[in-house]
C-alpha cells in the first residue's frame, strides 16, 4: 500500500514543479528559452554573458522570451532573489542600456531585444530601457 502512495505523492509533487522551459548551462550561466528554433540565441547569449564577464561566483539565471507580437525579444535577468526594483541605481540602469545595445549589435542582429529585470521566477519587474521596434 505504500508503494502506490510513494507514487502519487511523487507524481503531484513534480506536476507542482514549475518549468521555465528547455536551457544550456555552462560556467556559472544558465539560459532559459521556450522555443527551439530559440536555441541558437540561447547559446549566443550565453557566451556572450561569459566572454564579457557578467557572470560571477553565484549562478547567472537568463531567460529569452519572445514579446506577444514577436517584433522582440526578452532577455529576463535574475539579479538576485532580494532585488527590489525600486533600488534600482542610475548606474545599474546604464549598465543594462549598454549590455541592451551591446546585444542588439552582436546577437539580437535581426529581432532586438530589452533586459528585463526578474524575480526568481521570471517575473518581470522591470524593463529599464524599453524600446519599441
Amino acid at each position: 500500500m505504500k508503494f502506490p502512495l510513494l507514487v502519487l505523492l511523487f507524481i503531484l509533487l513534480s506536476s507542482c514543479i514549475k518549468s521555465y522551459g528547455e536551457y544550456i548551462e555552462k560556467e556559472n550561466v544558465v539560459v532559459y528559452y521556450d522555443v527551439e528554433e530559440d536555441k541558437t540565441y540561447a547559446e549566443k547569449l550565453m557566451n556572450f554573458w561569459i566572454e564579457n564577464k557578467y557572470s560571477g561566483k553565484r549562478k547567472q539565471y537568463l531567460k529569452i522570451s519572445r514579446s506577444e507580437n514577436n517584433k522582440t525579444y526578452l532577455v529576463k535577468v535574475i539579479i538576485r532573489n532580494d532585488f527590489n526594483p525600486a533600488d534600482i541605481t542610475f548606474e545599474e540602469i546604464q549598465l543594462f542600456n549598454e549590455i541592451q545595445e551591446r546585444l542588439n549589435k552582436t546577437v539580437f542582429i535581426k529581432k532586438p531585444c530589452q533586459i528585463a529585470v526578474c524575480d526568481s521566477h521570471f517575473n518581470n519587474l522591470n524593463i529599464p530601457n524599453p524600446i519599441n521596434p
